[in-house]
């Protein structure tokens, strides 16, 4: 996928040292920031007040490789599922969520009216959607002498359980995530090893018409296409002023 960068600085690769160094702030997250539009990345450039600068023209991950900031909740990760991404994140935190499933399992109470498959399907309800009752409900019927409280609690420490509360968009997932590691750049690290690349979004702006925002985690991911050098242009006074 191609993207833009505009920036004052003279270089000629991206480098993870130089995040948060730029005009943009890395403002959203983590990485290093790049929009679909042209105009909007000299837009950034001219944030900077400096005369001379560079229109930098990238080749990116595509967007199958991205968090969605404004899709839903279960439709914002590109590679995994919701289900899966509680399981790693429990586990970074030092839980393992599938052996409270295989204890469950191991109740002598069982009820032998519900399948494996079904159990599965309602634990895997309850990790991404902790107030989904009828899943517990269900849940404490297939193994009613597990203690499914304590079950609670430590899904709660783990992964925030109430995805569905906390979260309703790709963004409410990224900010959410980024609470219980601890900050953006454990974030994309998190998400990197999950090969979720990056984040891509509509981005609000207050001069200029809204853009696709995209941040990418890793320098290794970026490629520079092509450097153009730009100078300073007053967006107020030109002629060619792009919509608010």
């Amino acid at each position: 996928m191609i993207a833009y960068h505009g920036t004052h600085n003279d270089f000629k690769e991206f480098k993870k040292d130089k995040i948060y160094s730029g005009e943009g702030v890395a403002k959203r997250g983590y990485g290093f920031n790049f929009t679909m539009d042209q105009d909007v990345a000299i837009h950034y450039f001219n944030c900077s007040g400096k005369d001379d600068g560079y229109l930098i023209k990238a080749s990116i991950p595509d967007r199958e490789y991205l968090l969605n900031l404004d899709e839903t909740i279960e439709n914002c990760l590109p590679n995994i599922s919701l289900y899966d991404l509680a399981l790693e994140l429990g586990e970074k935190n030092g839980v393992v969520l599938d052996d409270f499933f295989d204890s469950a399992a191991e109740d002598e109470g069982v009820s032998m009216s519900y399948s494996d498959n079904r159990a599965q399907e309602m634990f895997e309800r309850f990790v991404t959607d902790g107030t989904d009752s009828e899943a517990l409900n269900e849940l404490v019927e297939w193994s009613p002498e597990y203690d499914w409280s304590v079950f609670r609690k430590y899904l709660n420490e783990a992964v925030g359980f109430e995805f569905d509360k906390n979260c309703s968009t790709g963004e409410d997932l990224y900010d959410h995530i980024s609470q219980m590691l601890g900050g953006t750049e454990k974030t994309a690290s998190f998400l990197s090893d999950l090969n979720i690349k990056g984040t891509y979004g509509l981005e609000n702006l207050s001069k200029i018409e809204d853009s696709i925002s995209v941040v990418v985690f890793q320098p290794d991911d970026v490629s520079i296409l092509d450097r153009k050098d730009i100078k300073f242009k007053n967006e107020k006074k030109s002629k060619n002023k792009m919509r608010r």
